[in-house]
């Protein structure tokens, strides 16, 4: 055996752990989006994969029905779970004096990047 031969089975050992380890990333991903549609419930705050903002009044196997607006405005509408892209934080809302009200939780999306990621600055530092 040459060195060719060595160096030929180290790559080939490489590329199969690197298809192993992305493989076993996708399944995670997998199983992690196939439990959050699992729990989905009746009047969950949801947004689909294309920007629709709903409430949960239904939910079977395979469609979730989602109402949309308020009021004489509302309607609904059936999805697929798979559809269903995320659930939506409640809104905070505000008292007389432009205070957060003390009995909402706070808002934010932890998924996603801050204003300091963005811009590499806190806000407060302007």
């Amino acid at each position: 055996m040459g060195e060719g031969n060595y160096s030929t089975y180290i790559l080939l050992g490489g590329l199969v752990l690197l298809m192993f380890w992305m493989t076993s990333r996708t399944k995670k991903r997998q199983r992690a989006a196939e439990e959050f549609r699992d729990n989905l419930s009746v009047g969950q705050e949801v947004m689909t994969g294309s920007g629709l903002f709903g409430t949960i009044v239904a939910v079977d196997d395979e469609r979730v029905t989602l109402r949309s607006g308020n009021g004489a405005d509302a309607s609904t509408s059936e999805w697929l779970r798979q559809a269903i892209a995320k659930v939506v934080e409640p809104v905070q809302t505000l008292d007389e004096d432009g205070r957060a009200d003390a009995s909402d939780e706070p808002v934010g999306d932890t998924d996603g990047p801050t204003e300091r990621d963005i811009r590499g600055t806190a806000a407060s530092d302007e």
